[in-house]
């Protein structure tokens, strides 16, 4: 009798609904997210890819801190590889953004530019 256990990620991230770009963001080029995002990761694998999507207009590349190491993911999106070395049941971290605003970027309200999606890696 024989058993697999096959990797499981589950990813818990609310973010707020909307960014407001004020004329002091675009004066300095960036916007810093006020608050922490609190995410949460469920997985029974020693580590996990988060995949970024793309961001959309006005914004053209955020820096993330709270992970491992501080990450900079372009317009492009991208992919980022944590191994935190244990199998963690559950793991909670808090986030930080400072998204770069194209030049010309307007002030305004736009939808969170932010999405993550969650991968177990291979054991």
């Amino acid at each position: 009798v024989g058993a697999t256990v096959l990797p499981v990620a589950g990813l818990y991230a609310p973010a707020p609904a909307t960014v407001r770009v004020m004329p002091a963001d675009v004066v300095a080029g960036y916007l810093d997210c006020s608050a922490a995002i609190p995410l949460e990761i469920r997985s029974n694998t020693r580590g996990y890819v988060l995949d970024v999507a793309p961001l959309p207009n006005p914004f053209r590349e955020v820096r993330i801190t709270g992970l491992d190491a501080e990450v900079m993911i372009g317009r492009d999106g991208g992919q980022i590889v944590q191994r935190p070395g244990v199998h963690p049941q559950r793991l909670r971290l808090q986030l930080r953004c400072r998204f770069a605003l194209e030049p010309g970027a307007a002030p305004g309200e736009y939808p969170w530019p932010l999405q993550l999606r969650i991968q177990p890696l291979a054991p």
